[in-house]
């Protein structure tokens, strides 16, 4: 009896460690979980593109996984819904610390992130695009403009 009580433990530690929080292990996430809440702790939070980096990144996976999971959004895409509105409700109602808002606020704002962002987006689609028919598509927008 002692050695199934073993094993289902084991087994529970297997499944808890092969656990992905987005892409993040689950080990390697709360290791930077960790860390994350030590450095507010302690005021050290970068107040550069790592610091708001990391804080989004911590965030934005978790929520990702919260919003997979909520049975009437999930159908609705429910994770970019959670990723997009819960962390504007979160500030707005003082739920976050006022170094983690800081920082993010800081470098949305000084960085000019979103316009960097949009061009992204607009890069990698443009870049998703079959060959042969961005060609087509090009031509036909230079010979009958």
């Amino acid at each position: 009896m002692e050695a199934k009580k073993t094993v289902n433990n084991q087994n529970l530690f297997q499944k808890f460690i092969a656990l992905h929080i987005g892409i993040i292990p689950m080990p390697l996430y709360l290791i930077l979980t960790l860390g994350y809440i030590l450095l507010t702790m302690g005021n050290q939070m970068p107040d550069d593109m790592l610091g708001a980096l990391g804080i989004m990144t911590l965030f934005s996976f978790i929520l990702e996984e919260v919003g997979k999971h909520i049975p009437v959004l999930k159908s609705l895409g429910g994770k970019v819904l959670v990723v997009t509105f819960l962390p504007s409700y979160l500030v707005y109602q003082n739920w976050l610390p006022k170094s983690t808002v800081h920082v993010v606020t800081n470098f949305m704002t000084r960085n000019n992130f979103l316009a960097f962002f949009i061009a992204l987006l607009i890069v990698g689609s443009i870049s998703a695009m079959n060959r042969k028919t961005l060609i087509k598509r090009v031509l036909e927008l230079l010979l009958f403009y």
